[in-house]
């Protein structure tokens, strides 16, 4: 017995609506795949970018530390008020984040390197900025300008100023302030030049003491990116990373909505 009319359209509307369902389902898993790849493709940039760590860098070669900010819930970074760790000059800063700069790229952390090349490349690094910090020492280290040597003098003669009343107290004699400060100033007037001189050498040696923390952070720095790429590690988790995505991704079209569309047409 044949089918009636009304019979043909509403298997054409099933038709129809299976046919929507699965051409909506593709459309999601391409999509999905779509999303996946762009995905993929993030990880792999940010996880090759060395932009921040650059950054960082940068900051610390200029003397800057990580504090607390003012309501202490974030770290910023600060200029380190001491100048302590402001050692180098800015051609010492360029030199230093030149020499960084060559080596954390995407080149490197994609490479492929054994331990004994490693340990080869990074004893030539560290000899060749050891060698050039020390040679041009004078050039890439910052020297304590006039202000801070008078500063430091100032500093020194209230020091002497407060001993001499320390004493006076101790065994009570009565203290003149101006007398004291004018004995102390008239001791070293004479010498006040000689004075300015060795504050300025002993501020080159005090900053001439961080030549190792230097060499050391620029070492350590460049050693990090030649350790992701040892044995190509790198580029092995990359490729795992994506590989696993696919797995989950690639999702296939649902051959069942072939096979109810037939069964409709009564095939």
């Amino acid at each position: 017995m044949g089918l009636t009319e009304a019979q043909m359209e509403q298997i054409e509307m099933e038709i129809k609506k299976k046919e929507l369902e699965a051409a909506t389902t593709q459309a999601k898993f391409q999509q999905l795949d779509l999303d996946n790849r762009q995905s993929d493709q993030n990880i792999a940039e940010e996880q090759l970018d060395t932009s921040k760590d650059l950054l960082n860098f940068y900051y610390q070669l200029n003397g800057y530390t990580l504090q607390p900010n003012s309501s202490g819930t974030d770290l910023v970074w600060q200029k380190d008020k001491d100048c302590d760790l402001s050692i180098l000059s800015k051609a010492g800063i360029n030199y230093c984040f030149w020499m960084v700069q060559g080596y954390l790229t995407k080149n490197t952390l994609l490479s492929n390197y054994e331990d004994d090349v490693i340990n080869e490349k990074m004893e030539d690094i560290a000899t060749t900025i050891a060698d050039t910090l020390f040679m041009k020492y004078d050039t890439y280290f910052n020297k304590p300008t006039f202000n801070d040597c008078k500063e430091e003098l100032k500093r020194r003669i209230e020091q002497k100023i407060n001993r001499k009343k320390l004493a006076f107290e101790i065994i009570n004699i009565k203290i003149d302030e101006d007398k004291i400060r004018s004995e102390v100033i008239t001791e070293i007037e004479d010498r006040i030049d000689k004075e300015l001189l060795q504050i300025k050498e002993q501020f080159t040696k005090d900053r001439l003491k961080m030549f190792e923390s230097l060499v050391r952070l620029i070492q350590d720095t460049i050693h990090s990116a030649y350790l992701r790429a040892w044995k190509g590690q790198e580029r092995r988790t990359l490729r795992e990373h994506i590989h696993i995505s696919e797995t989950k991704g690639g999702m296939p079209i649902i051959p069942q909505q072939k096979t109810v569309i037939d069964r409709l047409r009564g095939r």
